[in-house]
């Protein structure tokens, strides 16, 4: 008989999460080549800034969000993670397809648009961690889901043009960030 007690949460967390900086460190790595040439190039600017708000929302909700100290199995942490590392592999391939000149542009943006909503997704089935006053309730989880499929729908409209396709994609891991903060501050006020 399996028991919760049996699984160390907090350590758990932690090797979920070592395992997706790891990812996101190999997401900068295959994006380096859009940063050939003048360093200030608007689109090596947009896709880092969407990657880095990208890593921001998930390090936010599992440093300040979480209740590491639960008595759990800690299932849905595990294969949350597995479909997350998928989801960033793949946003990942289609950032670095964006630069080829054969792929069909409506392909790439619905790749890259579904496999973000799949990581958004993802990180809210993990949020049945985050800590009682820091649970999502039904206005916060519309507000998030309204960013994610207008963010998205900008994503697959902008496809033409890479740097409005990761000017979207940008855009929407920022609002998407500034949502978890507000909601964190505005916990504290209470």
């Amino acid at each position: 008989m399996f028991r919760p007690e049996q699984v160390n949460f907090p350590h758990l967390v932690e090797r979920l999460s070592l395992i997706i900086i790891i990812t996101f460190g190999e997401t900068l790595v295959n994006i380096t080549h859009y940063f050939k040439g003048a360093i200030y190039s608007p689109l090596a600017i947009a896709i880092f800034l969407g990657v880095a708000a990208l890593f921001g929302v998930y390090t936010l909700l599992v440093e300040r969000f979480l209740n590491h100290h639960q008595h759990t199995r800690g299932f849905i942490a595990m294969y949350t993670h597995v479909v997350m590392i998928i989801s960033l592999l793949s946003i990942t391939a289609g950032i670095i397809y964006m630069a080829d000149e054969e792929v069909s542009r409506l392909f790439l943006s619905c790749f890259v648009a579904s496999n973000l909503i799949v990581f958004y997704l993802c990180l809210w089935l993990y949020s049945f961690y985050n800590r009682r006053h820091l649970r999502f309730n039904g206005r916060d989880l519309r507000a998030m889901a309204i960013v994610l499929l207008l963010g998205s729908l900008g994503i697959i409209l902008c496809r033409e043009n890479n740097l409005s396709l990761m000017s979207a994609f940008a855009l929407t891991n920022v609002v998407e960030f500034g949502l978890l903060e507000w909601k964190l501050q505005r916990k504290k006020a209470l």
